[in-house]
């Protein structure tokens, strides 16, 4: 079953495009393989893009500390799991702590890296970051696997306090939906919001082996649903079908 994300607002969508890049980079730094490494090092560059347009640090730190003092009150409900809560709000604690220490801005260090940000301003060529425009590059890349991977520890040990925040708080906000199932007749479904709390996440997942998938469009009033068809050759077209599927609307505490 294929299941698709709709961030309500600009932050929350910082906040899953690092996700994503954190997820690829790590993926590839631990298969180890010097095309994955490329690879690796090139998502991590993109990275440093996302982080530097917004003051991403205070965010998640005051975010952090709003989740941090709403589980506080929620200490002795009997309504809620004690030993869940504890252990959240205990990491939670630790992630912020960790990312106060940082006392620069995050990745600061990486852009200090001359070496770094040349290769940065080739790969944005395209085909830039071939041996004969980066031969140091290229040097790099055919050092043994041990040695680029010290590289990486490295370079990652300033953001990684930073993933393990954005994990714990998209953890909270995925876990916080309500699953229901709907029906997106002959292909469209619309919805209409109430309530004084704007949403933050929209999840669907589509039920069954569906051949569709779907283009979300929603704001605080509205969710729209799309069902498209699409064989990859040619243009997508509207699916006319009756498709199945389960939405979970999301909201920080």
């Amino acid at each position: 079953m294929a299941s698709y994300e709709f961030p309500f607002n600009e932050r929350i969508r910082a906040l899953l495009r690092l996700e994503d890049l954190f997820k690829k980079v790590l993926f590839h730094v631990n298969a180890e393989d010097q095309h994955n490494h490329h690879c690796a090092l090139i998502l991590l560059l993109q990275m440093l893009d996302l982080i530097e347009r917004t003051d991403i640090k205070l965010d998640i730190m005051l975010e952090l500390d709003k989740q941090i003092a709403s589980m506080q009150n929620l200490l002795g409900n009997p309504n809620i799991a004690t030993e869940i809560l504890t252990k959240t709000l205990a990491e939670t604690q630790a992630s912020v702590a960790k990312l106060r220490a940082v006392s620069s801005k995050i990745g600061q260090s990486l852009r200090d890296n001359e070496w770094l940000m040349s290769i940065k301003k080739r790969t944005s060529i395209p085909g830039g970051a071939c041996q004969f425009d980066l031969p140091s590059y290229h040097y790099w890349l055919n050092q043994t696997t041990e040695k680029r991977n010290q590289d990486f520890n490295l370079w990652l040990h300033q953001l990684l306090p930073m993933y393990e925040s954005i994990k714990i708080i998209l953890h909270i906000l995925r876990a916080s939906g309500i699953e229901n199932r709907h029906q997106a007749k002959q292909g469209l479904y619309e919805k209409m919001l109430t309530g004084t709390k704007p949403m933050q996440l929209l999840q669907i997942e589509v039920l069954g082996n569906c051949y569709c998938f779907p283009e979300i469009s929603a704001n605080k009033y509205a969710i729209n649903v799309h069902f498209y068809t699409i064989d990859f050759n040619d243009k997508s077209t509207h699916c006319d079908d009756d498709i199945d599927f389960k939405m979970r609307l999301c909201n920080l505490m």
